[in-house]
């Protein structure tokens, strides 16, 4: 009995840090930009377990602020990186700007484990 009540309470205060850390990470994503603002990218991500989120993001904005919006979803990036799908090109490097990562319009991200 005392072995079960331990994990249960690893496994709320895992969900209460994830929760922390979402919450951190969604505080720290930029505006969302309108549809209308020039240089916009509709990014979706495909997450591990197999869920896509959506969001647009502005030019200038960066790989990582799309890291810190799957964190914010409550999916952890440590140890991950985002790729396209085809031909697929890897983006690990949190500080290249949107524009400079030449997506398009609209984009398809896959977040995978980093090899």
């Amino acid at each position: 009995e005392r072995e079960a009540r331990a994990e249960t309470e690893a496994r709320e205060r895992e969900a209460r840090e994830q929760a922390a850390r979402a919450k951190e990470a969604s505080a720290a994503l930029p505006p969302e930009p309108d549809a209308t603002v020039e240089g916009v990218v509709d990014i979706a991500i495909r997450l591990p377990s197999g869920e896509r989120i959506r969001r647009r993001f502005a030019a200038d904005h960066k790989i990582g602020d799309v890291l810190a919006f799957a964190a914010s979803h409550g999916h952890s990036v440590a140890g991950r990186e985002l790729v396209t799908p085809h031909p697929i090109t890897r983006f690990s490097d949190p500080n290249v700007r949107i524009e400079d990562a030449q997506l398009g319009s609209r984009a398809l991200l896959i977040l995978r484990e980093a090899p």
